[in-house]
């Protein structure tokens, strides 16, 4: 039996990368692999992880979080004459490493004892505490865009300095591409999957409502979202139609102020329920600046619930076909047009709710779980 090793940042989060890792690692069990994972840390909450009870889940520091002091911020405090500050940083830094050092010796010790044919790294802080040895057999799995991961300095110095000695798996084909241009090695791409099979799509022509399931940060302009929908529903001659946004996040009280006294909008806060609520909606949102590979919008088309969609970057092309299972917007005002033609055109509605359903097999977990038989083997 093969032994897969997925390793996390963090455990007890409901998040992306344990989504994706989760749907893969049970797909992987009912294949005959023997799977498990490995949290370096965890996040200090109550949240009951679920998952097949024959993956082996392991935490190495319980106790500690992320709170990493970064030296740039040092250097910035000493120079404005925050010398106290500074040191205390300093300190703070000092501890932390030692302490991740203790990680990297319980992780490396760990995984010899597991022994796993393949490791699978979801975080790339994690490949610097993997032994030579370890690192031969390790896949690094990017949850974000090449441009994010390009941009973030930390990120690409450490793609460089493993280049050719792990390989690179990304969310698409157009990442793949980009990485192969900037030079990297032994690069493979496997998209995402919904976490879910539906036997029917929504009825988008009744149901008559809008929906946004994201994390309310800045990168995801839910409040220019909102001023969007706003402005449909001014120009829409039925005027049935409601929103609803699912999440929550720092940029919470600014969605709040842009909905305003809006009876049409509601935020409804976080929500487990994905699959129910994407079945009583219509039309589904993204008004991103980047996005690695929209789960959201893999989850949407399982419901025939086409998206409109601003381009968010290199994925946006195979996650988004104009007139299969949504469109890509180019401005504001095309978006909002986009958006009226579909709340006034019941039959244009439902033909691309048809075509949506359709699109989405291409993502199918059956299909993607032999993807990563193939690169696991």
């Amino acid at each position: 039996m093969k032994k897969v090793l997925f390793l996390q940042m963090f455990g007890k989060s409901f998040g992306g990368v344990w989504q994706v890792i989760k749907l893969v690692g049970e797909n992987l069990v009912l294949n005959d692999y023997d799977v498990s994972v490995i949290s370096l840390r965890e996040n200090k909450n109550n949240l009951i992880i679920e998952a097949d009870e024959r993956i082996k889940m392991y935490t190495i520091n319980p106790e500690d979080g992320w709170e990493i002091q970064l030296y740039s911020d040092m250097i910035k405090q000493a120079t404005k004459g925050h010398i106290l500050k500074a040191v205390n940083m300093l300190y703070q830094r000092i501890i932390f490493n030692y302490k991740l050092s203790k990680d990297g010796d319980k992780l490396r010790k760990l995984i010899d004892e597991i022994n796993p044919d393949k490791i699978v790294v979801a975080h790339y802080q994690l490949l610097d505490l993997l032994s030579k040895k370890q690192l031969k057999k390790t896949i690094y799995q990017q949850h974000s865009s090449f441009k994010f991961a390009y941009e973030s300095k930390g990120n690409f110095r450490t793609l460089l300095k493993y280049n050719g000695k792990v390989k690179y798996l990304w969310l698409s084909n157009a990442s793949k591409q980009q990485a192969i241009e900037k030079g990297l090695k032994n690069n493979y791409f496997i998209y995402n999957s919904p976490r879910f099979y539906l036997d029917t799509r929504a009825d988008v022509c009744r149901n008559k409502k809008i929906i946004c399931l994201s994390r309310l940060s800045s990168e995801k302009r839910i409040d220019l979202m909102v001023d969007i929908v706003k402005k449909a529903f001014q120009k829409a001659i039925d005027k049935q139609w409601t929103m609803e946004i699912y999440g929550d996040g720092n940029e919470k009280n600014k969605v709040v102020e842009a909905i305003g006294d809006s009876s049409q909008i509601k935020l409804m806060g976080l929500t487990t329920e994905v699959k129910q609520k994407l079945m009583t909606s219509s039309i589904n949102l993204n008004t991103s600046t980047i996005e690695g590979f929209s789960m959201t919008i893999l989850e949407a088309n399982e419901a025939g619930i086409p998206t409109i969609s601003f381009d968010f970057g290199e994925s946006v092309y195979e996650q988004i076909e104009n007139d299969i299972n949504g469109y890509i917007a180019s401005n504001k005002e095309q978006y909002i047009d986009l958006l009226v033609e579909l709340i006034d055109n019941p039959d244009k509605l439902d033909s691309l709710s048809a075509t949506t359903k359709e699109f989405a097999k291409k993502f199918a977990i059956e299909k993607t779980i032999v993807q990563w038989q193939n690169l696991l083997d």
